[in-house]
């Protein structure tokens, strides 16, 4: 997944890069490019108009899943093409008192 000379090409023919597949993913190319962690791929779907912070039907944005992957590489690559994003809920921070 996220083969980006592939993704070139179709889109060189015609082909919307928009597309994204029946239940149960509803994934599109930009989570494809996110699963295989090319950062290439990422930009080149962002640049042609996959939102990053667009959920798709099962709630679940390509930036929100980067997030819960912990692919923060790719969370970088995407934040100049959607909102900064914040830490997921499913993270844990703690902050620890030190003592003299």
């Amino acid at each position: 997944g996220g083969h980006l000379d592939t993704m070139q090409l179709l889109a060189e023919q015609g082909v919307s890069v928009s597309y994204a597949l029946p239940a149960p993913s509803f994934w599109n190319l930009l989570f494809y490019a996110v699963s295989a962690s090319n950062g290439e791929a990422v930009q080149f779907c962002c640049e042609h108009g996959l939102s990053p912070v667009k959920r798709n039907e099962n709630g679940l944005s390509p930036l929100d899943y980067a997030q819960e992957r912990g692919a923060f590489d790719m969370v970088k690559v995407m934040t100049p093409f959607g909102m900064i994003p914040a830490v997921p809920s499913s993270v844990e921070v703690s902050v620890e008192k030190k003592t003299a």
